[in-house]
């Protein structure tokens, strides 16, 4: 069984903040565990600190520019993280 908990300072006026939200989540399909993320964003949100805590797995990622707004490059960015983590267990 998977959970994955979101603390999430991503605005509630950024268009992209549920796709993101949703693009974080999917990433973790295939994974047991319990599961933290938490996004913290700078005062005018140009910038999102994203740390990922899981069984054995640590990590952290700084989404600047138009990346934070996408969805999908934060779905890459996540997925490619978590083949680490797949792949040590």
């Amino acid at each position: 069984m998977t959970t994955v908990e979101i603390r999430s300072e991503i605005p509630s006026w950024e268009p992209s903040r549920e796709g993101v939200e949703a693009s974080i989540r999917d990433a973790f399909q295939g994974l047991a565990g319990e599961w933290k993320v938490e996004i913290l964003c700078s005062r005018l949100a140009e910038r999102w600190m994203v740390r990922i805590d899981g069984p054995a797995f640590e990590w952290y990622l700084t989404l600047n520019g138009d990346e934070r707004h996408d969805p999908e490059a934060v779905a890459v960015r996540f997925q490619a993280a978590l083949r680490d983590a797949r792949r040590d267990r």
